[in-house]
């Protein structure tokens, strides 16, 4: 039989082995670590993303209620509210940048 056709057995392969940088299996190790470290960091921006839109469905449902007409039906005025409430939520720490900034 033909050298490699058949997986190595698990004492064939060792750590301390110098391999060649341009070889195929180095290569594929490569390839591996590669693949597997973006789709660990895809991983992470899709949490983000989703504990982002999490806190802020969660900032509208403990408001909600606050704006709520009798018989549970919201206006477009208080829809507008509820917005512009959501909005302002930061205007403290924008202040506080800004007047770092103006230092």
């Amino acid at each position: 039989m033909a050298k490699g056709k058949h997986a190595p057995t698990k004492g064939a392969i060792r750590e301390e082995k110098v391999l060649h940088p341009t070889s195929r299996k180095v290569i594929k190790m490569a390839r591996k670590e590669t693949h597997r470290s973006n789709v660990e960091s895809k991983g992470k921006i899709g949490i983000q993303r989703l504990s982002s839109l999490s806190e802020k469905l969660v900032w509208i449902r403990d408001n909600l209620p606050g704006v709520m007409e009798e018989g549970g039906m919201i206006s477009n005025e208080s829809l507008l509210e509820l917005v512009r409430g959501f909005l302002s939520r930061f205007d403290e720490e924008l202040e506080q940048i800004s007047i770092k900034q103006s230092i």
